[in-house]
């Protein structure tokens, strides 16, 4: 941008008199003004009297403008170039000078001094205020005449394009003439040419475009000028937004600051968070918030939710279709970039989006949740490249090996890896290991898992120490109820001979009046529970035996289904039986 800070610097020391600073909604055009006019009044480049913003938003008459660049004056000069400043516009304007003192009367001397230098110094520099005594009574006349009192101003004109119905652009353009030629201002035109609500507006800002317009500046930055107006890279989710704001081009500064501020608002929730977890979310923040606060014919929040369901970037770019927009098909290659998931963080940072705050104990669960996700997939990497290492290698590496099963067995979770827990502790004690504490350890910390039957009894367990504690549980005692029994295959995704056994037992009617109970994850215990039944692949007996047990479910589902019309559309829609 130094550029533009350069086309500036040469507009203020020349000639010219108005200058246009044009570009993108949203892309900081008003910030950038605004950092330029502090450093370089800093630097006492202007050698103007003083200063006045007005934003045009929602202005429906000239006479409010000058009333406002009059009142809203910021000094540039000394006192004592006001003084003699004030001193010549007052001579300049005698004839409205002297209305304004035959207004003031007999008051204090004060008062005449802050009316013959004008309102707007009273206020604003000289320290007085509408509150004084009779300043307050003419006052609002004070601003009526205060356009004879401006001269010699910078004057930025803000939002024209979000100007009142009843001020047209022949008029602003006609008082930006007029304070540019007659009163030898230099004024600064902020605007969006792109927005302007009318076709007329814009019709009409052409047609004094070069009678009134000496320079046009173009401001565009790029998505790393505006991160870091935004940004440092010290704050929360930096990294993750700089990712995001890349990656989809962001320039505009107002959505890189709902962006930071929807991290603002999330960041103590994650304060023992791991990295992976934190990026997770910070990732997928950043891009619902783009978009849900962009312009643009972009995917919305939902529709991203919807094509992400149950998969990731990958499943995206398999489920392209001829119905897809240019815009989505644009999406969907900067969702690989950025290896976008089917995130448990979606749903909430959604529904914060829609209502202004976040749900606390939502997201608590969803980072408890997802930190044991992303446990169990470390140690499965590290599992396998642990037993890769035992196969393809000779070498003296069995420290490295005992060392990372004994990582496994402290650290992992043998409720859902038994197999593997058993494996790991089967190897141990083959090549020597001590394993008494870590079985010790696990027979304490899950004494209620093995007295429910949560293992079931197909486990090879050679342990004797841990054999023992199994032992101890009678069979009958494992096997409760349907439901325990489903929760238990659901869970595991696989049954034994003691839960079939179980199950092949029941009726039609057991079945049907489990259902009824509407048990908690009544459709996860059907699907990965009893249809698991569907994924054998044998034949002969067995299967025909596994069949009719399905057959059994089957009808247990069709005497539900024919209870209502809606029951009969959920049998059919979720479980496929008609």
């Amino acid at each position: 941008m130094e550029h533009l800070n350069q086309s500036l610097d040469h507009f203020f020391l020349n000639d010219s008199n108005v200058v246009v600073i044009k570009g993108d909604w949203g892309v900081g055009k008003t910030h950038f003004w605004d950092s330029y006019f502090k450093d370089r009044k800093e630097a006492k480049l202007f050698t103007q009297i003083a200063y006045s913003y007005v934003s045009l938003f929602g202005k429906n008459s000239i006479e409010q403008i000058q009333s406002e660049i009059f009142s809203c004056a910021v000094k540039l000069a000394s006192d004592e170039e006001i003084d003699e400043y004030a001193d010549a516009v007052a001579l300049q304007n005698n004839s409205v000078s002297s209305y304004l003192m035959d207004l003031a009367g007999s008051q204090s001397s004060k008062v005449k001094e802050a009316v013959k230098k004008g309102a707007g110094w009273a206020r604003k520099n000289l320290g007085m205020a509408k509150d004084l005594p009779y300043l307050n009574k003419i006052s609002s006349l004070i601003d009526k005449f205060g356009n004879a009192f401006i001269s010699k101003y910078i004057v930025c004109f803000d939002d024209i394009e979000r100007k009142g119905k009843g001020l047209k652009i022949k008029d602003l353009m006609g008082l930006v003439d007029e304070l540019a030629k007659r009163k030898n201002c230099k004024v600064v035109l902020i605007f969006n040419e792109k927005s302007f609500d009318e076709a007329d507006d814009l019709k009409q800002f052409e047609s004094y475009r070069e009678k009134v317009v000496d320079v046009e500046l173009l401001y565009r930055p790029t998505w790393q000028n505006n991160l870091d107006h935004v940004f440092s890279e010290r704050d929360f989710g930096w990294e993750a937004a700089r990712e995001v704001v890349r990656a989809f081009d962001i320039v505009n500064v107002r959505v890189i600051k709902k962006i930071k501020q929807l991290y603002a608002h999330h960041s103590d929730f994650f304060n023992a968070a791991s990295s992976t977890v934190v990026h997770e979310f910070n990732v997928h923040a950043a891009v619902l918030a783009w978009a849900y606060f962009s312009v643009g014919t972009h995917p919305s929040c939902h529709e991203i939710k919807a094509r992400m369901a149950g998969g990731s970037w990958a499943s995206l770019l398999q489920s392209k279709s001829e119905g897809d927009t240019q815009e989505f098909r644009d999406f969907v290659a900067t969702a690989s970039d950025l290896r976008l998931v089917d995130s448990i963080f979606i749903g909430p940072i959604i529904k914060y989006l829609e209502q202004g705050y976040p749900d606390k104990s939502k997201l608590l669960e969803c980072i408890k949740k997802l930190e044991a996700d992303h446990h169990v997939r470390r140690l499965s990497s590290e599992w396998n490249s642990t037993w890769d290492l035992y196969k393809n290698s000779f070498g003296d590496d069995l420290n490295v090996i005992t060392g990372a099963l004994k990582t496994f067995l402290e650290q992992g979770s043998p409720k859902n890896r038994f197999g593997d827990f058993l494996t790991a502790l089967d190897f141990l004690e083959d090549v020597g290991q001590d394993v008494d504490d870590v079985v010790e350890r696990f027979i304490a910390e899950h004494a209620e898992d093995i007295k429910s039957g949560w293992y079931g009894s197909s486990f090879d367990i050679r342990n004797e120490r841990l054999k023992e504690a199994f032992q101890t549980v009678a069979i009958e005692v494992r096997v409760k109820d349907i439901d325990e029994v489903t929760y238990r295959m659901a869970s595991k995704r696989f049954w034994d001979d003691e839960d079939y056994s179980f199950l092949k037992k029941r009726t039609v009617e057991d079945f049907y009046s489990w259902m009824k109970t509407n048990p908690e994850d009544l459709y996860r215990k059907i699907q990965n529970g009893l249809f698991l039944f569907k994924n054998y692949n044998g034949t002969g007996a067995q299967k025909q035996e596994y069949d009719d047990f399905l057959g059994t479910v089957y009808e247990a589902l069709r005497k539900v289904a024919g209870e209502s019309a809606l029951n009969a559309k959920r049998v059919k829609d979720l479980y496929g039986v008609e």
